[in-house]
């Protein structure tokens, strides 16, 4: 199971999401600021050679999903304006809960700010849980947060660590309660070690501070998804096709979008 996530800037970009359907064999399609229509999106499929994507209806105006699986196969659990989470049952019977999010950006709220709507978030994907009667959850999206910050790792908020090892042993107590890990895999992708570009997100800030590559587009996973991984599970998407979606070596935002896509892979749990 491939899930694909991409900011598309409220561009269309229906050619480069089709190819890097076709290229990275995306089964799962989670977009934020999207300006693509179904319609436009079949007719670049079938440009592609490839069968046309359902979209299943959902009421969060920031996210929208498209699947390789009939819409029936799909139920909206939770919604929000900054969060959709979505029950998958696959015609084979597996089931897993996927949280698209479009967090708020730090040009309008606080760090402060953020990470309350992280917990926000956090609870609407607690109830879906309860709902789902699992928590075989990935969240994915733009949390306009780096993985350090208070809203990724703070207990009350997503609780994302770094570490496979530290994730495996599924939560800690803090003053008697329990908050669940989960796991971040997108630290092992940042910098000049990462196969390919160092972040998601490029900015050149014009003061002394400025950290250029961001790491804003993440998946995380929980504890009882963890079985159905291997590492590296996450990719960065450079090109759609032939076409790189970097200009300059930064992502090419003046025609496509100033996100990269990012790809999660993983095997349904039974």
């Amino acid at each position: 199971m491939r899930v694909l996530f991409w900011n598309t800037k409220r561009n269309g970009l229906a050619p480069q999401v089709a190819r890097i359907v076709k290229h990275q064999a995306v089964d799962l399609v989670v977009l934020a600021e999207s300006g693509l229509s179904l319609g436009d999106l079949s007719t670049a499929l079938a440009a592609e050679g490839e069968s046309t994507l359902a979209s299943p209806a959902g009421l969060c105006p920031r996210i929208v999903f498209y699947t390789r699986f009939p819409v029936t196969c799909t139920t909206v659990m939770e919604e929000s304006d900054h969060a959709s989470v979505r029950q998958v049952v696959l015609p084979t019977g597996e089931s897993f809960l996927v949280a698209g999010v479009h967090l708020p950006s730090k040009l309008h709220r606080s760090d402060e700010d953020q990470a309350q709507y992280a917990q926000d978030v956090v609870q609407l994907i607690e109830r879906a849980q309860a709902k789902a009667g699992h928590a075989k959850t990935i969240v994915i999206g733009d949390f306009n947060m780096s993985p350090d910050e208070s809203g990724l790792v703070g207990a009350k908020a997503f609780h994302a660590v770094s570490s496979l090892k530290i994730a495996e042993k599924g939560g800690r107590t803090l003053d008697g309660r329990d908050y669940t890990f989960r796991y971040n895999p997108m630290w092992s992708l940042l910098g000049d070690a990462s196969p390919g570009p160092p972040g998601t997100y490029y900015s050149q800030a014009t003061g002394h501070y400025s950290l250029y590559w961001h790491m804003f587009d993440q998946v995380l996973v929980s504890p009882d998804l963890l079985p159905s991984i291997v590492l590296p599970c996450v990719t960065i998407v450079e090109a759609a096709g032939t076409e790189s979606l970097l200009k300059n070596d930064v992502p090419h935002k003046t025609s496509l979008s100033d996100h990269l896509p990012i790809v999660f892979e993983f095997s349904p749990p039974p």
